[in-house]
C-alpha cells in the first residue's frame, strides 16, 4: 500500500517543479542591465518645449540656415546622451540635474574659434534653452614643402594671429608633410594664421598673414626651403673635462642683433637653432667665468662644431644679465652669494658705480650724432618726446640686440638713425663676467 502512494506523490512534485520553471521565464528579472540614457524627442515635443533638460538650434554661421547636426551630451568623460537635430536644426534632450558639456558635430563644419568650441550647462530643476549654436564651413590650407624643387618632409605649426571668435595668438595645430612634401590642414577656423615650417638642417620658414575664409581652400603651392647652418658644441672649464651647465650661448649678426640663442645642458653641450649661412659672432657667458666672443665666418658646410674652454674668474661679480636705468646697473637676476666681508662688498659697489659713469661717458661722446638725428627730424616736423632703448653689452664692450622699449616719437627714419648711433657705441671692457642689459631713455626737445 505504501508503494502505491509514493509514485503519485513523486509525479505531483515533478509537475509542481515543471510549473514553477515554466512560469519563471515570464517573471520580471531582478537584475538591471546598465545602459546609456539616450533620449530623442519628437518634433512636436520640441516645438512645445515640453522638455525637462536642454534644447536648442544649430545653424550655419555664414548663411543662418539650419543644420542637421549631431548632439553629444557629456558628463565628465562619459557620454550621457546623443541625438540629431530635426529638419529645422532643432534638438532636445531630457536630462537629470547636473552639469553637462554640449558637443555639436557636423561633417565639414567647425565651431567659430578657440573660444566657441563646446558649451557647458547646468540642469537644476528647470529646462535650459540654448541660444542658436553657429557652425562654420571649415577652412582648408594645403601646399607642398620643397628643397631645390624636390618635396621634403617637414613639420608645420599653424598659429592663429586672430580667429573669427576673437581669440588671438595661439597654436592651433601641428602637422607633418608626407614623404613627398605635401600637406593638408582641414577643420580650420576662419581668421588669420601664421605658419612656421621646420625641417632638419634647414633654415626655418615663416609664412605670415594667411587669411582663412570659412568654406574656402587656400592653396599655398610650393614653399621653398633653404639649407641652413647648425652650430653645436660643448662648453667646458679651462683645463678640465667638466661641462658648464646653463651657460648662455648667443648668435649675433653683424648688426648686433640676436638671431639664435640657447643654453647648455648639464654636460655643457648645446645646439643652436638653425641659422642662415652668413657671418656671425658667437657669445658665450656663464656665472663665474670670463665671457667668450668668437667671430664665425660664413660656412660652406651645414654643421659647424664650436667648442669653448672658459676660464674661471677670481671673484664673481654682480653687474650682469640685468636691466638698468641710465647710469644704473641692477644686479644679476640670480641672487649673488652673501658676502660677510664688508670690504669686498664696498669694492663691488665701487666697480658698479664706476661702470655706470663709463656708460654715461660713452653716451655723452656720441651726443652730437644723436643731435644730428634730431635736427634732421625737426626739418620735417616739430616734435618733442622721449625714446627708451634696450640694448646689451658684452664684457668686451660690444653693443648688440638693440630694441626700442618705448617711444613718444613715431618717425621711423629718426628711430633708425638713433639705432645706428647706438650700434656704434663701444664701452670699456669689464673685468666682470656675463652680459649687461642696459635700458636708457633719450629725451628730445627744442626751443
Amino acid at each position: 500500500m505504501k508503494k502505491v502512494w509514493i509514485i503519485p506523490a513523486i509525479i505531483a512534485v515533478l509537475i509542481c517543479v515543471l510549473f514553477v520553471l515554466l512560469n519563471r521565464d515570464n517573471q520580471p528579472s531582478s537584475e538591471v542591465t546598465p545602459k546609456t540614457e539616450k533620449t530623442t524627442l519628437s518634433d512636436t515635443q520640441i516645438q512645445e518645449n515640453n522638455v525637462f533638460g536642454v534644447s536648442g538650434k544649430v545653424i550655419d554661421g555664414s548663411n543662418k540656415k539650419p543644420l542637421a547636426a549631431k548632439i553629444i551630451i557629456n558628463n565628465g568623460d562619459k557620454i550621457i546622451a546623443t541625438t540629431n537635430c530635426n529638419a529645422a536644426g532643432e534638438f532636445a534632450v531630457s536630462l537629470k540635474d547636473g552639469e553637462y558639456e554640449i558637443v555639436v558635430e557636423h561633417p565639414h563644419y567647425v565651431s567659430k574659434g578657440k573660444y566657441d568650441e563646446n558649451r557647458w550647462i547646468e540642469i537644476d530643476g528647470e529646462p535650459v534653452k540654448l541660444n542658436d549654436t553657429e557652425l562654420w564651413p571649415e577652412s582648408i590650407v594645403k601646399g607642398r614643402v620643397v628643397l631645390d624643387n624636390q618635396g621634403i618632409e617637414a613639420e608645420l605649426q599653424f598659429i592663429y594671429q586672430k580667429d573669427n571668435s576673437g581669440a588671438k595668438h595661439y597654436l592651433f595645430n601641428t602637422i607633418k608633410t608626407d614623404k613627398d612634401g605635401y600637406f593638408t590642414l582641414d577643420n580650420a577656423y576662419g581668421g588669420v594664421q601664421d605658419i612656421r615650417i621646420t625641417s632638419d638642417n634647414l633654415l626655418s620658414q615663416k609664412l605670415s598673414d594667411i587669411a582663412l575664409t570659412p568654406g574656402k581652400t587656400v592653396d599655398l603651392g610650393e614653399i621653398p626651403m633653404k639649407m641652413g647652418l647648425t652650430v653645436f658644441g660643448v662648453v667646458k672649464e679651462e683645463g678640465s673635462e667638466k661641462g658648464i651647465f646653463n651657460a648662455s650661448v648667443l648668435c649675433v649678426d653683424l648688426n648686433r642683433r640676436i638671431v639664435a640663442e640657447t643654453q647648455t645642458a648639464e654636460d655643457g653641450s648645446y645646439t643652436l637653432p638653425v641659422i642662415d649661412q652668413n657671418n656671425y659672432r658667437i657669445l658665450i657667458s656663464a656665472d663665474g667665468f670670463h665671457a667668450s666672443s668668437t667671430l664665425l665666418e660664413k660656412q660652406s658646410q651645414n654643421r659647424y662644431e664650436h667648442n669653448v674652454a672658459m676660464k674661471k674668474l677670481d671673484k664673481i661679480k654682480t653687474a650682469q644679465n640685468s636691466a638698468t636705468q641710465p647710469s644704473e646697473i641692477v644686479e644679476n637676476t640670480n641672487p649673488p652669494e652673501e658676502h660677510n666681508d664688508e670690504s669686498e662688498k664696498e669694492l663691488i659697489d665701487k666697480e658698479i658705480l664706476e661702470y655706470k659713469d663709463k656708460i654715461q661717458n660713452v653716451v655723452r661722446k656720441n651726443a652730437k650724432e644723436m643731435s644730428n638725428c634730431y635736427r634732421n627730424l625737426l626739418a620735417i616736423e616739430a616734435v618733442t618726446g622721449q625714446v627708451v632703448f634696450n640694448f646689451m653689452s658684452s664684457s668686451s664692450g660690444d653693443v648688440f640686440d638693440i630694441k626700442i622699449n618705448n617711444t613718444e616719437i613715431q618717425n621711423e627714419e629718426f628711430l633708425d638713425c638713433l639705432t645706428d648711433v647706438i650700434a656704434n657705441y663701444h664701452f670699456p671692457q669689464r673685468t666682470g663676467d656675463g652680459l649687461v642689459m642696459i635700458e636708457y631713455p633719450f629725451s628730445f626737445g627744442h626751443n
